[in-house]
């Protein structure tokens, strides 16, 4: 008896021991996604056909086309009884429940989607199961091509181009996200281009001859500018052939689902036709069936569209909220305000089906952030003055949603901001006895059958409208705060008719004491555009906005009046030889912008103070800059424009006039010298022509001494090689010197005193000039020998250099110059910049004594030798400009440079 006990009881302990062993060893959740399209998907339950493992938890998740069914057909099933299962729902629901080894009967979705997850616990596993997910009813004739294995017969229509449809897996335009589908391999067809235009040509495979409907369905992704688009044609030939389907407005960043029902030809196959400018057209999982298309029951798009304005906001929810929201949505809200500002969207509350719906948002055509999932998203800033926020839902599960917050960036609760929609805002009208008044409306506008700016019903504006006769409004502003010095007002406003209207703006105190801000006669474009003025404001008075109206319509909306300045949407930055130009991206047709050569495109985006600037780049002789003179200055001229459709005005057209005026003093580089200032691209700055001056190693003037040479050493008595130049782009403009001088220090006010030019001649007997050609204007060569001061062991040479344009009669030379400035023209100027070459180092003939020539950037930095007997010579140059044109304004200085006779204490030599 005791034998049989102890045997049950070693029995129990192994069975417990193999129990707790098994039951430690787990296997991490795992989830896929996968799109059925064509022959289906086979799945098997982990190790098939050896047993699966324990506390096993795995997702498939299967989609195809809008309208199709999704069936899945077991080959094999053994699971643990009662303990391991698989389940199977479709839309939201559990449709079926399996376990045991029974073989379950085929199980069709209620929608175009349909999930099945496998569970074990932690004890006994068989060998699982082996099943088919497919399309239901199953079809052999169709064509279904999803790309992840090739082209599938789809061919290159013009092989031989550079331009062709793409594959890849990788992640969508930058943006970091995944493809639609999470399995690593994944592929999509792609034309993309970040600069022209890009095209790519894709033909199907036949249909079969039997068929005489066809439905084609597939996804399409879209980002960029209305030069995009994709197009679907019904191709026998490059004559013979018809669209069947057309998408140029679709931007929204997002994959989608498309279908088009279509009669077959025989001998006619479909052309993806794509073309893509400054962004993507992708396509993925195109399915040609037999007959028309299934009705897909999907709720309408909503689109919203609103203004923001000044300290305002807007929330904004999932439909339903805080109830749970529906299936299969697609809602997009558009957010705008005054050009120059931001938008911010924040979340108050936030919970979506994880990783199936989504909330994207993007700015400037471009998606900045993407959330799904119940982690309350951080605060979003657009890039530019929109901001569109896109929720997309599928077909299952769903929660509350959300609610957020649209508000300008950063916040602020000063100004005075009105958008009519609720009443007046505190604008009062000016003269309320008479019949002719600003009146409020929401209704299309000038009998055009247009919304308003805005799609929502309530948006109003105020206008002043007549068929026959004059009509006038007036409406007096709110008061700014007395605190105010200067003042920014915004405002949209639209004419139409003739010239006999116009929209004024009057800084107002009273009928007699009034001024006018703003006034526009000419714009009767019959469409909204925005201006802004800046204005210093005065106590008691504010604004008053009188319209007239005579046989048409002048219309406001959205007036913001800010503190101080209006913000810019254009900046131009010049340099000696550059001008760029920033242009906010906000504006219309952005995309499009080019100056007057109209291959001269914009060269990209930069993002400056958070704001996303579109900037372009040229040369002042190129992209048909042009340049007009005066006596003091040199102004190069381009626009900056767009224009949707060559020679045609519509719209968000524009075209922006940009100057750059150079000032005639030059910021000097010497040439064996590798310092310079580095420009500031973010910062608006005046230009200077660029001067260099260069020490050469003999008379033919073709060889500069590098940097890594000095100091040179040369014979006593030899002289000494300078040459100056200045860069430009014209080749009309000619340098020369006007005078140099000589002293000990320094200070070129200094005594004692040596003259070497005077009014363009060499007064020293050992200057000689030399070099300067007819075909080169723009450099300047002169010698002479070097001496030195009593008791001084430096000498410093002081020169003025100047520029002008060779056309102009009022420029020639003589003494040796080729060409001489006329000192009798007007507004000579005298402001001068530094130019260093030296310290010049001598040493006396009878100790072997060379002359040693240094460089220093600057001439208040001399260097002196260890030995006492040595004698220096500082070359330090000064630049006057008296050019006949200016890149920039700039404030010029009254100081006169007065030269004394010299001395005659110059050593012998």
């Amino acid at each position: 008896m005791e034998e049989s006990i102890w045997f049950l009881w070693l029995c129990c302990l192994c069975l417990t021991f193999e129990y707790t062993s098994s039951y430690t060893t787990e296997t991490p959740s795992q989830t896929t996604e996968t799109f059925i399209c064509g022959n289906g998907s086979l799945i098997t339950s982990p190790g098939y056909p050896s047993d699966y493992g324990n506390n096993i938890d795995i997702t498939w998740t299967f989609s195809t086309h809008p309208g199709s069914l999704l069936s899945i057909q077991f080959y094999d099933f053994y699971l643990e009884d009662s303990t391991d299962y698989v389940y199977i729902s479709s839309d939201g629901k559990q449709i079926a429940a399996y376990t045991g080894s029974n073989l379950p009967p085929i199980t069709v979705s209620l929608i175009n989607k349909l999930t099945i997850v496998f569970t074990s616990d932690g004890g006994v596993s068989y060998r699982g199961f082996q099943a088919q997910i497919s399309m239901y009813p199953e079809t052999s004739d169709d064509i279904c091509t999803d790309f992840d294995d090739g082209w599938d017969g789809w061919t290159h229509l013009y092989p031989s181009y550079n331009d062709q449809w793409l594959r890849s897996s990788e992640g969508i335009d930058g943006s970091g996200r995944d493809n639609r589908y999470s399995a690593s391999d994944d592929y999509y067809i792609y034309v993309e281009s970040s600069t022209g235009n890009r095209y790519g040509y894709l033909e199907s495979p036949s249909t079969p001859p039997t068929w005489s409907k066809a439905c084609l369905q597939f996804y399409y992704y879209m980002s960029g500018n209305s030069k995009q688009y994709l197009g679907i044609i019904h191709y026998y030939n490059d004559s013979d052939h018809s669209p069947l389907l057309w998408n140029y407005d679709d931007f929204s960043i997002q994959w989608k689902h498309a279908s088009v029902s279509y009669d077959t030809k025989d001998g006619f196959n479909l052309v993806f036709k794509g073309k893509s400018h400054q962004g993507m057209v992708a396509v993925d999982d195109i399915h040609i069936s037999d007959g028309n298309c299934p009705d897909i029951v999907v709720p309408p798009p909503q689109t919203t569209e609103k203004f923001i304005c000044g300290n305002g906001s807007q929330i904004i929810t999932t439909p339903g909220y805080p109830s749970e929201y529906s299936n299969n949505m697609d809602v997009t809200w558009t957010f705008s305000t005054h050009p120059g500002s931001l938008l911010s969207i924040q979340f108050y509350d936030f919970y979506l089906e994880d990783s199936s719906d989504y909330i994207y948002i993007s700015s400037n055509g471009k998606q900045i952030s993407a959330h799904t999932g119940s982690n309350l998203p951080p605060i979003t800033v657009s890039t530019n003055n929109k901001l569109t926020i896109v929720f997309i839902s599928d077909g299952s599960i769903s929660y509350r949603g959300f609610e957020a917050q649209i508000s300008i960036y950063p916040a602020t609760t000063d100004g005075i901001c009105t958008d009519f929609d609720e009443g007046w805002d505190g604008w009062t009208h000016l003269y309320p006895s008479t019949n002719d008044q600003w009146l409020r409306s929401s209704e299309g506008i000038d009998g055009s059958g247009r919304d308003n700016r805005y799609s929502a019903s309530d948006d109003y504006y105020i206008y002043v409208e007549s068929s026959n006769r004059n009509r006038y409004g007036y409406l007096e502003s709110p008061s700014t705060p007395p605190t105010w010095s200067k003042a920014c007002l915004q405002f949209y406003y639209y004419m139409s008719g003739d010239s006999d209207q116009y929209l004024r703006i009057i800084h107002y105190y009273n009928i007699s004491d009034h001024s006018t801000l703003l006034w526009n006669y000419d714009d009767f474009s019959s469409q909204w555009k925005h201006a802004s003025v800046s204005y210093d404001t005065k106590d008691g008075f504010n604004l008053v906005f009188k319209g007239k109206s005579h046989q048409g319509m002048v219309a406001v909306d959205d007036i913001y009046i800010s503190k101080g300045h209006c913000p810019d949407i254009v900046d131009v930055v010049c340099t000696d030889s550059y001008m760029t130009v920033y242009l906010d991206s906000s504006v219309e047709n952005a995309d499009n912008v080019h100056f007057i050569d109209p291959t001269c495109t914009a060269s990209g985006y930069v993002n400056r103070n958070g704001i996303q600037w579109i900037y372009l780049h040229t040369r002042y002789d190129e992209c048909q800059t042009s340049m007009t003179s005066t006596e003091k200055s040199t102004t190069y001229h381009n626009q900056v424009m767009a224009y949707e459709t060559e020679g045609i005005i519509r719209n968000g057209d524009f075209h922006i006039a940009v100057e750059c005026e150079l000032d005639n003093k030059g910021r000097s580089l010497v040439g064996f010298h590798p310092a310079g200032e580095l420009q500031d691209l973010f910062k608006r700055e005046y230009a200077n022509f660029s001067f260099t001056m260069e020490l050469y190693t003999d008379e033919d003037y073709s060889t500069p001494y590098p940097y890594w040479e000095y100091p040179v050493v040369l014979s006593l008595g030899s002289k000494v090689y300078v040459g100056a130049s200045v860069q430009t782009f014209s080749d009309d403009m000619v340098i020369f010197v006007d005078s140099c001088k000589a002293t000990p220090i320094p200070d070129m006010d200094a005594n004692p005193q040596h003259q070497l030019i005077e009014n363009n001649c060499g007064v020293d007997p050992t200057i000689e000039f030399d070099g300067q050609t007819s075909a080169d204007t723009a450099h300047v060569f002169f010698s002479f020998e070097s001496f030195c001061f009593n008791n001084y062991p430096t000498v410093f040479v002081h020169c003025e250099l100047s520029i002008c344009n060779g056309s102009d009669w009022r420029c020639h030379r003589d003494c040796g110059q080729r060409k001489r400035r006329d000192f009798s023209a007007p507004d000579k100027l005298s402001d001068t910049i530094p130019i260093a070459l030296g310290p010049m180092i001598l040493k006396k003939s009878e100790d072997d004594s060379k002359v040693i020539l240094e460089t220093e950037e600057s001439t208040q930095k001399t260097i002196f030798p260890a030995f006492s007997t040595t004698l220096l010579l500082a070359v330090g140059m000064q630049v006057v400009l008296v050019v006949g044109y200016v890149l920039s304004k700039r404030a010029r200085s009254n100081t006169k440079n007065v030269y004394q006779r010299l001395e005659n204490n110059i050593d012998e030599m």
